[in-house]
């Protein structure tokens, strides 16, 4: 239901924003110490985030622990076009 949420509701609010401010990645801040980097994957596979290494940002101190990770805001429109051209609802699913 997340990667719904986000794809749906989330990426259409960064698409607007970008208009306004001339944003050209989005990114967040991983909060994930698993040995198996389950919420790391889940953002890289569900929500085409990337963990690169030739770019970051400044973290606040309370984020020194979590790992960096971003989506160009043109690669985001790419990905956002192919979750929807690959999304197979139920057909009693009600998607506004």
């Amino acid at each position: 239901m997340g990667e719904v949420i986000f794809w749906r509701f989330v990426v259409p609010i960064v698409f607007e924003t970008q208009k306004w401010v001339g944003c050209q990645y989005l990114f967040l801040f991983a909060a994930d110490i698993s040995q198996d980097e389950t919420l790391i994957n889940y953002y890289n596979v569900g929500l085409k985030f990337e963990k690169l290494l030739d770019l970051g940002t400044s973290k606040p101190q309370y984020d020194l622990c979590c790992q960096f990770m971003c989506q160009d805001i043109q690669k985001l429109k790419e990905n956002h076009e192919n979750y929807f051209n690959s999304f197979n609802p139920d057909e009693e699913d009600v998607i506004v």
